[in-house]
């Protein structure tokens, strides 16, 4: 404001003057005033109109080298209903009722705080990525990615969730649910469910895995004593029927309850429940088929313990009923040749089966001939063969091919 000389000639020039300096003096004081009032300023209230350009704002803070607003360290609390929170800093929509809060932000002990009005569902929170809907965090707290989540690391395009490196201490987790169920849930809870579909489009996916346990690198001077790719913990027992694995898919061509296609041994500590038929592809030895250091018994009153369709075969003696037979199999029938047997005449012949070991037992029967003319002897068991001896019982000869039938029962002597 510049300094202006009195005039020196006639009375109105005077008066004119001095109205101009009394108005000067009017906007100085209006400064003065202003500037003390900002000393001891309570509120600020900006009515100016609003527009979209920048820094057509109500507020504008344009200084050059940084623009910042400071709160002291007074009042800090998580938001309430009713009446506003003394940790409130910024309100960026007014709603505080007795049952709301505002739009805001705000800090409480040892955090910083954004609140929506409440937790109904129908209020929450939303990040952009430009005009795109990045995430979206309910008032409840039900988080919804549009795109992958990686947790201490990076997502990919094909991973839509990525679990850093374990770490924490002795014992840590690279997802861990330790949630309580409520009252409400009274059907079905699920830790971790999955519900695998695919678009409807002609396509063909070779394999979909709901669940895999896969091998990464074991770092050079480490080591893992135990690796399990499946656990179900000893203290897995708290409900009334506590299973560690459950399937219930229905019998069809190509579904399996379980199917174990390594070639490792499977083991079973308890006992075995089959409620229907026991198919087995392998021997029942150590090194294949099922081994059990319990019993292995069927409560079935039709189906008992056996062999299935493929486990058995046929062979028939030729030149004479002294000829030996190989028939290599764990069951099966040998018809004899139709050569005539004395009266009271036994006759023996070899049989040849490179599943026989010298511990084995054999069950033999009878299931073609004249009922009650023969008996059956076996001896000479070893590794491969055993000798069977077919006794004529009757005071004739008979002349018939005879049909004996042998099943093989693994046995050891300890």
């Amino acid at each position: 404001m510049s300094i202006e000389q009195p005039p020196s000639s006639t009375s109105k020039e005077l008066k004119e003057y001095l109205a101009r300096q009394i108005s000067r003096i009017s906007v100085i004081a209006d400064y003065i005033v202003g500037g003390l009032a900002m000393l001891s300023l309570k509120k600020l209230t900006l009515v100016g109109a609003n527009d979209v350009t920048t820094g057509g704002g109500q507020l504008y803070l344009n200084g050059v080298t940084g623009n910042r607003i400071d709160f002291n360290i007074n009042g800090s609390s998580a938001p309430t209903f009713t009446t506003r929170s003394a940790g409130t800093k910024i309100v960026l929509y007014p709603s505080v009722t007795a049952s709301s809060v505002d739009f805001a932000i705000g800090t409480e002990a040892s955090n910083l705080w954004f609140s929506t009005i409440d937790a109904a569902g129908t209020f929450g929170f939303k990040w952009y990525g430009g005009t795109t809907l990045a995430a979206t965090l309910t008032g409840a707290g039900r988080l919804s990615l549009t795109e992958n989540l990686g947790v201490r690391t990076t997502a990919t395009a094909i991973d839509n969730v990525i679990v850093g490196n374990i770490t924490g201490g002795a014992t840590a987790h690279g997802v861990y649910v330790p949630s309580v169920i409520q009252s409400g849930v009274t059907t079905i809870a699920h830790g971790i469910s999955t519900a695998l579909g695919t678009v409807a489009t002609s396509f063909t996916c070779a394999s979909l895995n709901h669940f895999s346990a896969n091998q990464a690198t074991i770092g050079a001077g480490s080591a893992i004593t135990n690796q399990y790719g499946f656990v179900a913990d000893s203290t897995l027992t708290g409900a009334t029927n506590n299973y560690g694995f459950y399937s219930s898919i229905a019998s069809a061509t190509g579904r399996y309850n379980f199917y174990a296609a390594g070639t490792a041994a499977n083991y079973f500590e308890g006992g075995s429940t089959f409620n229907t038929t026991l198919l087995v592809t392998g021997i029942l030895t150590n090194t294949g088929g099922i081994e059990s250091a319990g019993a292995i018994t069927s409560t079935n009153p039709t189906g008992g313990i056996g062999y299935a369709t493929g486990a058995g075969g046929t062979v028939t003696q030729i030149t004479s009923k002294a000829t030996g037979v190989t028939l290599s199999k764990v069951c099966g029938t040998i018809t004899t040749h139709a050569a005539s047997l004395a009266a009271n005449t036994a006759v023996s012949f070899v049989l040849t089966n490179t599943v026989l070991a010298a511990t084995d037992n054999m069950v033999l029967n009878i299931v073609g001939g004249t009922n009650g003319a023969y008996c059956l002897g076996l001896d000479a068991v070893a590794a491969g063969s055993c000798t069977i001896t077919l006794r004529n019982l009757t005071a004739g000869a008979i002349a018939e091919a005879v049909k004996i039938r042998f099943s093989l029962l693994k046995s050891v002597n300890v």
